[in-house]
């Protein structure tokens, strides 16, 4: 049975544009769901290192521990309090990309 001209051009004309809308709309919207949620990902983790950092700088220690041991907790609050503004500002900047931007199309990207 032989294929009408007409139909084969008709699904040749339908396989073309459907293949040029998933290419040219449906991918780059994928791509970027895929990037947000990655984005996402990195600032919950940004700002699990924040809330850590803080944590460990509000810890009162207590009266009974060693020198030893306080000593080197005191060097880590230290080494926590410089990295805290550096964890904000992380935590600021990745708000922006994980923030689709109709929530906020103001916020810098």
């Amino acid at each position: 049975m032989p294929i009408d001209a007409t139909t084969f051009a008709a699904s040749v004309a339908t396989s073309v544009l459907a293949a040029t809308v998933v290419e040219q709309v449906v991918k780059p919207r994928v791509e970027a769901n895929k990037e947000r949620r990655a984005a996402r990902r990195e600032l919950m983790g940004r700002m699990v290192g924040l809330s850590l950092s803080a944590g460990v700088l509000a810890e009162e220690l207590p009266k009974d521990m060693s020198r030893e041991v306080r000593d080197r907790v005191r060097a880590e609050q230290v080494r926590q309090e410089e990295r805290l503004p550096w964890e904000v500002h992380e935590v600021a900047r990745r708000t922006a990309t994980a923030l689709p931007p109709s929530v906020h199309p103001a916020m810098p990207r």
